[in-house]
């Protein structure tokens, strides 16, 4: 079984965020359980970030702890660069994007995956429909998600 990862994208256009999860589904699902989450879960591994929100209270908070943090800023000139954590956008290539997830996956691994991690977020007795929990925690294709 895969392991999961607990991935939330904040502040960014809708088209943006499709075009990161798309990304990221595609190079990475074949190995891992990825679970889209909100900002405030409290599993949250990764973050990827609209830089102008990066100074709110509580992605400061979330920066302290051991949540691995990916600012994204829009600028023409440094399209694709990776510079101190920050992703310049518009994206070229997924290269850059992928290797900063990876290493960020490598060292998830080795801090949480020592106790194994479920993506079941919801009780077995929630009155919810299987598609929703089939829709948050599963390797869906992110049209499919996207289309709720």
């Amino acid at each position: 079984m895969a392991k999961s990862v607990y991935v939330s994208i904040f502040g960014l256009s809708l088209s943006t965020i499709n075009d990161l999860k798309n990304i990221i589904y595609n190079k990475f699902s074949s190995q891992f359980d990825i679970c889209w989450t909100p900002i405030s879960d409290d599993r949250l591994q990764i973050l990827l970030i609209n830089d102008d929100f990066s100074d709110i209270d509580y992605v400061e908070k979330i920066n302290k702890s051991n949540v691995r943090i990916l600012k994204l800023k829009k600028n023409e000139k440094l399209s694709g660069e990776l510079v101190n954590n920050i992703l310049y956008l518009p994206i070229n290539s997924s290269q850059i994007l992928n290797e900063w997830i990876s290493n960020a996956l490598d060292d998830i691994h080795e801090t949480y995956y020592n106790n194994e991690n479920s993506c079941n977020i919801f009780p077995e007795n929630a009155d919810i429909s299987n598609t929703i929990k089939r829709l948050c925690c599963t390797n869906l294709s992110v049209k499919a998600f996207s289309a709720i």
